[in-house]
Protein backbone atom coordinates (compact mmCIF):
# COMPACT_ATOMS: atom_id res chain seq x y z
CA UNK A 1 0.00 0.00 0.00
CA UNK A 2 2.86 2.23 0.80
CA UNK A 3 4.45 1.78 -2.60
CA UNK A 4 1.35 2.58 -4.09
CA UNK A 5 0.49 6.04 -2.10
CA UNK A 6 4.80 6.96 -2.82
CA UNK A 7 3.82 6.17 -6.79
CA UNK A 8 0.82 8.28 -6.81
CA UNK A 9 2.55 10.99 -5.41
CA UNK A 10 5.63 11.17 -7.48
CA UNK A 11 3.46 10.74 -10.23
CA UNK A 12 1.13 14.03 -9.21
CA UNK A 13 4.29 15.73 -8.15
CA UNK A 14 5.81 15.13 -11.84
CA UNK A 15 2.43 16.81 -13.52
CA UNK A 16 2.94 19.40 -11.33
CA UNK A 17 6.14 20.05 -12.52
CA UNK A 18 5.50 19.41 -16.00
CA UNK A 19 2.62 21.28 -16.16
CA UNK A 20 4.92 24.44 -15.10
CA UNK A 21 7.35 23.62 -17.82
CA UNK A 22 4.84 23.28 -20.09
CA UNK A 23 5.01 25.78 -23.01
CA UNK A 24 1.72 31.85 -23.00
CA UNK A 25 0.94 33.91 -26.00
CA UNK A 26 -2.45 35.11 -27.01
CA UNK A 27 -4.42 35.91 -29.78
CA UNK A 28 -3.99 39.73 -30.21
CA UNK A 29 -0.74 36.97 -29.77
CA UNK A 30 1.30 36.77 -27.16
CA UNK A 31 4.08 35.45 -26.54
CA UNK A 32 5.98 35.48 -23.39
CA UNK A 33 8.90 34.57 -23.93
CA UNK A 34 9.52 34.44 -21.06
CA UNK A 35 12.56 31.94 -21.48
CA UNK A 36 14.08 34.80 -23.42
CA UNK A 37 9.91 35.37 -21.38
CA UNK A 38 10.77 34.58 -22.16
CA UNK A 39 12.40 35.63 -19.62
CA UNK A 40 14.96 37.71 -20.41
CA UNK A 41 17.62 35.88 -18.35
CA UNK A 42 19.57 38.60 -16.06
CA UNK A 43 17.00 41.24 -16.85
CA UNK A 44 15.93 42.91 -13.61
CA UNK A 45 13.74 45.75 -15.30
CA UNK A 46 11.81 46.91 -18.21
CA UNK A 47 14.57 49.68 -19.01
CA UNK A 48 17.37 47.16 -18.60
CA UNK A 49 15.60 45.07 -21.52
CA UNK A 50 15.29 48.47 -23.61
CA UNK A 51 18.89 48.90 -23.14
CA UNK A 52 20.13 44.95 -23.78
CA UNK A 53 17.78 45.24 -27.39
CA UNK A 54 19.82 48.40 -28.14
CA UNK A 55 22.47 46.16 -29.54
CA UNK A 56 20.34 43.87 -31.08
CA UNK A 57 18.53 46.71 -33.16
CA UNK A 58 18.77 46.25 -37.13
CA UNK A 59 17.21 48.31 -40.43
CA UNK A 60 15.05 45.58 -42.47
CA UNK A 61 13.27 46.91 -45.43
CA UNK A 62 13.45 50.57 -44.11
CA UNK A 63 11.84 49.95 -40.43
CA UNK A 64 13.85 49.62 -37.27
CA UNK A 65 14.05 46.12 -35.80
CA UNK A 66 14.94 44.03 -32.92
CA UNK A 67 16.40 40.53 -33.51
CA UNK A 68 15.06 37.63 -31.27
CA UNK A 69 15.62 34.08 -31.64
CA UNK A 70 14.22 31.06 -30.77
CA UNK A 71 14.81 27.11 -31.87
CA UNK A 72 11.76 26.40 -33.85
CA UNK A 73 9.21 27.94 -35.59
CA UNK A 74 5.88 28.64 -33.43
CA UNK A 75 3.08 26.79 -34.68
CA UNK A 76 0.89 29.69 -34.67
CA UNK A 77 2.97 31.71 -36.48
CA UNK A 78 0.49 33.20 -38.92
CA UNK A 79 -1.87 34.36 -36.30
CA UNK A 80 1.18 35.88 -34.13
CA UNK A 81 2.59 38.05 -37.43
CA UNK A 82 -1.06 39.26 -37.54
CA UNK A 83 -1.00 41.69 -34.62
CA UNK A 84 0.78 39.46 -32.34
CA UNK A 85 2.56 40.50 -29.17
CA UNK A 86 5.11 38.80 -26.84
CA UNK A 87 4.90 39.48 -23.00
CA UNK A 88 7.99 39.55 -21.33
CA UNK A 89 8.07 38.08 -18.18
CA UNK A 90 10.89 40.16 -15.90
CA UNK A 91 11.43 38.33 -12.39
CA UNK A 92 8.32 36.39 -12.73
CA UNK A 93 5.95 39.35 -13.44
CA UNK A 94 4.66 40.23 -17.30
CA UNK A 95 5.46 44.38 -17.09
CA UNK A 96 5.95 44.78 -20.75
CA UNK A 97 4.92 43.66 -24.36
CA UNK A 98 6.51 44.27 -27.71
CA UNK A 99 4.62 43.49 -31.26
CA UNK A 100 6.26 40.70 -33.34
CA UNK A 101 6.65 41.81 -36.75
CA UNK A 102 7.79 38.97 -38.49
CA UNK A 103 9.69 35.23 -37.99
CA UNK A 104 11.40 32.94 -40.17
CA UNK A 105 13.65 29.96 -40.02
CA UNK A 106 17.24 30.74 -40.97
CA UNK A 107 20.44 28.34 -40.90
CA UNK A 108 23.64 29.69 -39.72
CA UNK A 109 27.35 29.20 -40.78
CA UNK A 110 27.49 25.44 -38.82
CA UNK A 111 24.33 24.02 -40.73
CA UNK A 112 21.63 24.98 -37.35
CA UNK A 113 18.78 26.17 -38.39
CA UNK A 114 16.93 28.27 -35.79
CA UNK A 115 13.92 30.92 -35.69
CA UNK A 116 14.70 34.62 -36.72
CA UNK A 117 12.28 37.04 -34.51
CA UNK A 118 11.63 40.56 -35.21
CA UNK A 119 10.23 42.42 -32.69
CA UNK A 120 8.72 46.30 -32.92
CA UNK A 121 11.19 48.41 -31.22
CA UNK A 122 8.24 49.78 -28.65
CA UNK A 123 8.06 48.17 -25.54
CA UNK A 124 4.92 48.87 -24.18
CA UNK A 125 3.81 48.92 -20.33
CA UNK A 126 1.19 46.32 -19.57
CA UNK A 127 -0.63 45.46 -16.16
CA UNK A 128 1.64 43.73 -13.99
CA UNK A 129 0.98 40.29 -13.81
CA UNK A 130 2.74 36.96 -11.48
CA UNK A 131 3.49 34.55 -13.78
CA UNK A 132 5.04 31.10 -12.79
CA UNK A 133 7.99 30.21 -14.19
CA UNK A 134 7.47 28.12 -17.58
CA UNK A 135 9.04 27.44 -20.80
CA UNK A 136 8.32 27.76 -24.29
CA UNK A 137 5.45 29.40 -25.87
CA UNK A 138 2.25 30.03 -24.48
CA UNK A 139 -1.01 31.55 -26.52
CA UNK A 140 -3.11 33.47 -24.38
CA UNK A 141 -6.90 34.38 -24.99
CA UNK A 142 -6.98 37.95 -25.73
CA UNK A 143 -9.67 38.59 -22.93
CA UNK A 144 -7.07 36.97 -20.57
CA UNK A 145 -3.76 39.31 -21.72
CA UNK A 146 -2.68 42.12 -19.41
CA UNK A 147 -4.02 45.39 -20.33
CA UNK A 148 -1.68 47.98 -21.73
CA UNK A 149 -1.26 50.97 -19.20
CA UNK A 150 -1.84 54.45 -20.16
CA UNK A 151 1.26 57.20 -20.10
CA UNK A 152 0.25 58.59 -16.99
CA UNK A 153 -0.33 55.24 -14.42
CA UNK A 154 1.24 53.31 -12.36
CA UNK A 155 3.44 52.18 -14.45
CA UNK A 156 6.31 54.84 -13.14
CA UNK A 157 6.08 52.41 -10.28
CA UNK A 158 8.99 49.91 -9.81
CA UNK A 159 7.24 46.31 -10.95
CA UNK A 160 7.80 44.98 -7.45
CA UNK A 161 5.89 47.70 -5.51
CA UNK A 162 3.36 47.73 -8.00
CA UNK A 163 2.94 43.75 -7.50
CA UNK A 164 2.64 44.23 -3.76
CA UNK A 165 -0.45 46.92 -3.55
CA UNK A 166 -1.87 45.04 -6.21
CA UNK A 167 -1.90 41.98 -3.65
CA UNK A 168 -2.97 44.38 -0.94
CA UNK A 169 -6.02 45.50 -3.01
CA UNK A 170 -4.46 49.56 -3.70
CA UNK A 171 -4.36 48.84 -7.31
Amino acid sequence: MTALVWQTALLLLGAYFLGAWVACITRRIFFSVTTVATKPVGIAEPAQLAAVQQGRRHVVDGRDVIYGYTKRMPTRRDELIGGGSIFWVIRHVILVRQPILDMFMVTDEDGDTYCRLLYGPELTAVEARPLRAFQGWRYLDPDAAPRDLGAASESDLPAHLQQELRALGLL
